[in-house]
């Protein structure tokens, strides 16, 4: 078994991670970015730990007890889209079929 806890690189700035992990026979490096984080962290107080079957990356928040609402800061393009669809009305034109929620209907069909 490889002792993974020597063989990385974590890369934590205030707003980005960055984790290298090359594999066994050095051939490929295991990649994990985000480059733009939700809020803030503090990198020297962020760390990793390396569990039996998983990878486990603690950020450390500059602001302690500020809720984020994601791990990744949406563009202005996703918010802006994500707007436009919340704000507009229901047309009146569209008609549903509600004929088949007739409950009084008791026959069937076979």
């Amino acid at each position: 078994m490889i002792n993974l806890s020597q063989k990385y690189d974590l890369n934590v700035q205030e707003r980005s991670i960055e984790l290298d992990i090359p594999n066994i026979n050095h051939s490929a490096i295991y990649k994990f970015k985000i480059n733009q984080l939700y809020h803030l962290v503090q990198p020297k107080q962020s760390y990793i730990k390396f569990k039996e079957n998983k990878i486990v990356i603690v950020l450390s928040k500059q602001i302690q007890g500020k809720e984020w609402s994601d791990l990744r800061m949406k563009s202005t393009q996703t918010v802006f889209h994500e707007l436009q669809r919340s704000s507009k009305p229901i047309p009146a034109s569209i008609h549903v079929d509600t004929s088949f929620f007739n409950t009084t209907d008791s026959h069937h069909h076979e």
